[in-house]
């Protein structure tokens, strides 16, 4: 998978850190075994969508699932992670800032 990243200062002034899929299914995990399960699926700050993914991955209670992120590369590969894992949900995507939606 191509690795996209925002130069140097913009990397840390949009604190672009990407959780790697594998840690985000350990908290889907933990979350699935306190018995929590969600309709609805909210990612404010979606990146490459690895927490949307690990979600839809765990959690087959899910209906609907919202992903928000500033960069359109980064909104792109979400929607593709995420289309093995939505057959009954419904998916939306927005490119925005989170800290700039009212």
């Amino acid at each position: 998978m191509k690795m996209i990243a925002p130069k140097n200062n913009t990397k840390i002034e949009l604190g672009d850190w990407q959780t790697p899929v594998e840690l985000a299914r350990q908290a889907c995990q933990v979350l699935s075994t306190a018995e929590i399960c969600p309709s609805s699926i909210i990612e404010p700050t979606c990146g490459r969508g690895f927490f949307l993914q690990a979600a839809l991955e765990t959690f087959s209670s899910t209906k609907q699932c919202f992903g928000l992120d500033i960069s359109e590369e980064y909104l792109s590969c979400a929607v593709k992670n995420i289309q093995p894992f939505v057959k009954n949900v419904k998916a939306k995507f927005i490119n925005g800032d989170f800290f700039s939606c009212q």
